[in-house]
């Protein structure tokens, strides 16, 4: 039992996982524009403290 109650959440986990995933890229597409500004403006204040994640 102690397999299968594994494999359930680990299922039930990639689900909740993949919809917050698709949420966010949905909510992510719409702030692109913006959020690009935010991140230009934060890798200007922030030059190499960390580098940019996102090149695109």
């Amino acid at each position: 039992m102690g397999t299968m109650g594994c494999h359930t959440k680990q299922m039930r986990l990639r689900g909740v996982l993949g919809m917050g995933r698709l949420r966010v890229r949905r909510c992510h597409r719409r702030r692109a524009e913006w959020y690009r500004e935010f991140n230009t403006a934060i890798a200007e204040n922030m030059t190499a403290a960390t580098a940019p994640a996102d090149t695109t």
